[in-house]
């Protein structure tokens, strides 16, 4: 008996549910080495199943075993998203993403401080600029004129 027992549910075999039932496999295969059951069911087919099944859109990959049962709805071309959502994925891997998206966040946040210092910096620039051309006007006696 396999480890893993998963259920793919597809509307008819056109070319989108072919691919992404080989797309799905290979992800598995990968990933599992083989060692899994896939159930292919297509719902024009069999539609009571996908109601008593709740199926309200397609293609819907279900992970019935192990337990707590797993669902991914929607394109299948993702894998680590795929694997993700599946629970298919390590404690390792996932706090070593955990880690990669941290350090993303730091770097864009790094950006972000930058941009903004850079923008004070350049405000700061102008008010000094604006301050010395403020200083080097000379007020204009009253009274007096420049004609002659």
């Amino acid at each position: 008996m396999s480890k893993y027992k998963l259920k793919i549910y597809l509307t008819g075999m056109t070319k989108e549910s072919k691919k992404a039932i080989k797309d799905l496999r290979t992800i598995l295969d990968k990933k599992l080495n083989k060692q899994y059951d896939l159930e292919v069911i297509d719902i024009k087919e069999n539609p009571q199943l996908a109601e008593d099944e709740k199926i309200l859109a397609t293609p819907v990959v279900e992970r019935k075993l192990p337990l707590p049962v797993k669902r991914v709805i929607g394109k299948l071309s993702e894998p680590k998203e795929i694997l993700s959502c599946l629970d298919l994925v390590s404690k390792d891997e996932k706090s070593s993403k955990k880690k990669t998206k941290d350090s993303k966040k730091k770097r864009l946040n790094k950006k972000k401080i930058s941009k903004k210092s850079k923008k004070s910096k350049e405000k700061s620039s102008k008010e000094k600029t604006t301050t010395k051309k403020q200083q080097n006007k000379k007020p204009k006696k009253k009274g007096s004129s420049n004609k002659q």
